[in-house]
C-alpha cells in the first residue's frame, strides 16, 4: 500500500550552471554520481529539486550533495502511497476533521494516507 522512501528538498544556485546545461541536466548527472534514485524539478527559475532514494542512504546522499553545491532545505525518510484516491467533497471534509483529531492526540508523530490533495473550493 505505501513505499518507505527518502526525500532530499534541496536548491540548486542556476547561475552555476554551464553554458547550454539546464537544470534538469545536471540534476540528472548528479542524481547519477550519487546514485538517488529519481528527481523532481520543483522551479526551475529558483532551482529546487526533489532527490528521491533509499531511505537509508538520507543522510550520505545529503552530504554529498551539499559538498557538490546544493543547498539541502530537508530530507527525511516517508512512506509514499502507491494508489492514490480522490474522496467527494463531503467525504474529504468528513476526513480532514478526522485527521485534525488525531493529530490532537499526544505522541503522534505523522499520518500517511493515499488521499489525493488536489486544490479544494475556498470554501471548505
Amino acid at each position: 500500500m505505501f513505499q518507505d522512501c527518502g526525500l532530499i528538498q534541496s536548491q540548486y544556485d542556476t547561475s552555476k550552471l554551464l553554458d547550454g546545461q539546464s537544470l534538469e541536466d545536471r540534476a540528472v548527472e548528479d542524481a547519477i554520481e550519487i546514485e538517488a534514485e529519481d528527481i523532481q524539478i520543483v522551479d526551475i527559475t529558483t532551482g529546487y529539486i526533489n532527490f528521491f532514494c533509499n531511505p537509508v542512504n538520507v543522510h550520505s546522499l545529503s552530504t554529498k550533495l551539499s559538498k557538490i553545491g546544493y543547498s539541502i532545505e530537508n530530507s527525511e525518510s516517508l512512506y509514499a502511497a502507491n494508489n492514490v484516491v480522490t474522496l467527494p467533497l463531503d467525504e474529504r471534509r468528513a476526513y480532514d476533521i478526522f485527521k485534525e483529531k488525531l493529530r490532537n492526540i499526544p505522541g503522534l508523530e505523522e499520518i500517511y494516507d493515499n488521499v489525493a490533495y488536489d486544490a479544494l473550493p475556498s470554501d471548505m
